[in-house]
């Protein structure tokens, strides 16, 4: 089997209750802190949109749903901008780019209230139902800034059991320009036989603090069979992303369409659904009540 064909197979069999918990990008900041990784500060947590005190807000910050993927609001230079193609209209220096079709993207208060009113009526991905189970509110996060003063990008490091077997990149240059390269640890370029992205040209360099950032990966990916850690190298040190479980859903060809690269990255990802049993084998207990995984509940706290 391929990479993507485990993908689909993990999203039929694995437990929904238990994947939502670190798929929730509110509650799954509680588990990061606890392993000393930083975490975007959260602003604002609610579920009632129109209590979003805008007056309160820095003059750049993200607005988002804690249940999808590539949902988001940007407030920037206490301007808002929304893109239906999970890319902001941004330069690679992360500055607003002039373009015609800037006004169609920027959004009003209310229609800020609008959009997340229906993120909180609606569910992300049919084939992705853990997202379903997650009590969904709304999240402002403060906004982070690169290291190295240039456009943000998120490493992502696909982990087994607390190895990093590949990092890829993303930004939003990366994906407008339709760029990818899929590097070592070691952060070689791992050379596929086919393309569906072209590689940047010069290849980026690595994160100013890969080590760390490979030593946190493995952390949080230890007691997993397979997940992708994301993470940001930002001006206050590295910042957890997320976790993907299911990265693409698992379509076809994906993540590359070099045939060979797909299979050696499917390696030793075991067919085993990742359960409550399984997931505490590792002899540390999970920082969630196991009660939650059967009913998830949820704390509104601040960070």
């Amino acid at each position: 089997m391929d990479f993507a064909e485990k993908v689909r197979w993990h999203i039929e069999h694995d437990s929904i209750e238990l994947v939502a918990a670190f798929q929730d990008k509110f509650r799954v900041k509680d588990f990061v802190r606890q392993h000393g990784v930083r975490v975007a500060n959260i602003l604002q947590v609610t579920e009632v949109p129109s209590s979003i005190a805008f007056g309160d807000l820095p003059t750049d910050c993200i607005i988002k749903p804690n249940h999808g993927s590539g949902w988001a609001i940007l407030r920037k230079n206490s301007r808002y901008f929304r893109s239906g193609t999970n890319q902001f209209v941004l330069d690679e220096f992360g500055e607003l780019l002039p373009e015609t079709n800037l006004i169609f993207h920027e959004l009003k208060e209310e229609q800020v209230v609008g959009q997340c009113e229906q993120w909180l009526q609606s569910r992300y991905s049919k084939l992705e139902r853990s997202y379903h189970v997650i009590p969904p509110v709304i999240i402002v996060e403060e906004m982070l800034c690169s290291a190295s003063g240039g456009e943000m990008k998120d490493y992502r490091f696909y982990t087994y059991r607390g190895k990093v077997r590949a990092i890829s990149i993303g930004s939003p240059t990366y994906r407008k320009r339709q760029l990818n390269a899929f590097l070592s640890p070691e952060w070689n370029l791992i050379p596929l036989t086919k393309y569906k992205e072209e590689l940047p040209t010069p290849l980026p360099d690595p994160p100013s603090r890969l080590p760390e950032m490979l030593d946190i990966a493995s952390t949080l990916g230890a007691r997993f069979d397979f997940v992708r850690v994301d993470l940001y190298d930002t001006s206050q040190g590295v910042v957890f992303g997320e976790f993907t479980f299911y990265p693409q859903a698992g379509d076809p060809d994906t993540p590359t369409t070099c045939k060979r690269f797909n299979r050696w990255l499917a390696h030793g990802w075991p067919l085993r659904a990742l359960t409550l049993d399984i997931f505490s084998q590792s002899g540390t207990r999970s920082p969630f009540e196991e009660k939650d995984f059967n009913q998830i509940g949820f704390n509104h706290s601040h960070d």
